[in-house]
């Protein structure tokens, strides 16, 4: 008999998440505000609700972009509390604030259901191959009867504790990444402002020791200039950095290379960039060091 699991939240990462499980043998229900005929090709099914899907489901998966759609498909007027039963657990893999996930663990205690605390690591395109990382926390019973359900996506699994933990592991990986993103798009706009062929620069640097996951991923798309489709844009950084501060103020520690680089984020923002791929970082540093020169000749 098939196992079934349920996923709300089928977006770039939802969906390719629910073809991994399926390609596995899951029966997958899910529902999204705005339902694709993706899910379905792919033989999903589709649900009216988040409360249906619960009512389906002993694990279900949130996928979802802010606080507030964690909070909605918990505790909204058809949440998953009003779908929940013994033995239901809901997943958490988004990057979302402790306190928020906290609080929709705290009402899904209340019906007698379960949650995990486990954001995912990665891209759109690492996810069919397997090549997401998963941050797990929570009870440790728990997780181990959910990690069936989690192997059938992803192929790395780190079960990191109490509850919140994953968080906070993502807080730090995050960190890296918005640093490292900024300083690929750094590196290639000193690399063509020297001269240099920036293919050849992804070339050389892509295997040295200088590389990161980041340049790896970011750096051709700044060296052929095509950004399209955005895998993770400039505004998810931003957001990911709130989420960072809060952890570093309560724990004080203090961030500066990570706030140095937030100020370039924020910049980028403003100027109408948010929905663009990070890899836009370098095209926007170019901008801003010919608007200095300008400023600088006056």
């Amino acid at each position: 008999m098939k196992k079934t699991v349920g996923i709300i939240g089928l977006g770039k990462m939802g969906l390719p998440i629910a073809a991994n499980l399926l390609e596995h043998g899951f029966t997958v229900i899910g529902y999204r505000r705005h339902m694709s005929d993706d899910f379905v090709v792919m033989g999903g099914t589709p649900a009216l609700s988040c409360k249906e899907v619960a009512q389906q489901c002993n694990v279900v998966i949130t996928c979802l972009p802010e606080d507030s759609a964690l909070l909605e498909a918990v505790s909204g007027e058809n949440g998953l509390v009003h779908g929940a039963h013994p033995g239901l657990t809901v997943v958490d893999i988004s990057m979302l604030s402790i306190e928020v996930k906290e609080q929709a663990k705290r009402s899904l205690e209340q019906v007698g259901a379960s949650m995990l605390d486990s954001p995912i690591s990665g891209i759109p395109p690492q996810v069919l191959p397997r090549k997401t990382v998963l941050f797990a926390s929570g009870e440790k019973h728990i997780f181990e009867r959910c990690k069936p359900t989690l192997e059938g996506f992803t192929s790395t699994i780190f079960y990191l504790g109490d509850f919140g933990a994953g968080t906070k592991m993502k807080c730090v990986a995050n960190l890296l990444v918005g640093i490292h993103i900024l300083a690929a798009a750094e590196a290639m706009t000193l690399s063509i402002r020297a001269g240099l062929d920036p293919a050849t620069v992804v070339q050389v640097i892509s295997p040295s020791v200088a590389s990161s996951a980041q340049f790896a991923a970011r750096a051709p798309m700044m060296a052929s200039q095509h950004y399209d489709p955005a895998l993770s844009t400039i505004h998810q950084i931003e957001e990911c950095i709130v989420i960072i501060n809060s952890l570093s103020k309560a724990v004080n520690c203090p961030t500066p290379m990570l706030d140095t680089a937030a100020q370039y984020y924020e910049s980028a923002i403003a100027d109408g960039l948010g929905e663009k791929d990070v890899a836009f970082m370098h095209p926007f540093l170019e901008k801003t060091i010919k608007q200095n020169e300008s400023r600088e000749s006056v």
